[in-house]
């Protein structure tokens, strides 16, 4: 099988070349197909399938940070791939003005991707006993009981813990990005996973700021010292700020 695979899309009006740094086994040329001020960029590409690998994924990646260091991209799905440059150019033409205007939207952004998980969390259920009497009052109660008595009552306490653990995230996650709001252009979060994690978000930032916005991570970081560890990665393509579906 021969074909292109398509990593995004940049805004260029002449041919640019990436280096041999593409996915695939040869690690092929990335290079740009371009259609008047808008080029895809893409790499030959001889496999039937795009295995969903580590390896693959992070070619992708890589590839991605490369173009994202010269130019604002529309980063593509892993394992977007075209039969041929004439199906590029088709995809290029019917969506031209699309790709145009996201561009300039994204155009001297970054993406900033933060987690922030409790350091303890003995201390934030205890916390949650403390503010909320009538769990505490419960889990006495069940206590008292024999254990084959209460399996009803552990689903019920079970249930109250969660809902105040949900609600505790929700204002911890509020404080955290209180403390970054001058930074941020706009902010999405995915819902949190596991008891400790507290917020999992994807902070849209000027890239020009990014030194900025790291120094004050570090500072809310100081600031959560022994209760909430933070954790950041990029700047990166604007992964979870584009939405331009493609159809292949």
């Amino acid at each position: 099988m021969g074909g292109l695979y398509l990593y995004g899309v940049i805004q260029t009006k002449k041919p640019e070349a990436f280096g041999r740094i593409g996915i695939g086994r040869k690690t092929p040329e990335v290079f740009s197909i371009v259609l008047q001020d808008v080029a895809c960029v893409a790499s030959s590409w001889e496999e039937e399938t795009v295995p969903a690998t580590a390896e693959y994924a992070q070619a992708h990646e890589r590839v991605l940070l490369a173009v994202f260091d010269r130019f604002t991209v529309l980063p593509f799905e892993f394992g977007t791939v075209a039969p041929d440059t004439e199906m590029v150019t088709r995809l290029l033409r019917a969506n031209l003005h699309r790709f145009r205007v996201a561009l300039r939207k994204l155009k001297g952004k970054a993406e900033m991707q933060l987690v922030a998980s409790w350091h303890n969390m003995p201390q934030i259920f205890e916390e949650i006993l403390n503010e909320h009497h009538a769990i505490a009052r419960y889990k006495q109660e069940i206590l008292r009981k024999p254990a084959d008595q209460t399996h009803h009552d552990r689903i019920q306490i079970g249930k109250m813990i969660a809902e105040a653990l949900s609600h505790k995230k929700a204002q911890e996650a509020r404080r955290i990005t209180s403390g970054l709001r001058r930074h941020l252009l706009d902010l999405t979060a995915d819902e949190p996973v596991g008891d400790a994690m507290v917020l999992r978000a994807f902070c849209l930032i000027k890239k020009d700021q990014v030194a900025s916005f790291e120094r004050q991570l570090h500072w809310l970081d100081g600031r959560f010292e022994g209760r909430v560890d933070l954790k950041y990665t990029g700047p990166l393509p604007c992964y979870h700020f584009v939405n331009v579906p493609i159809e292949l």
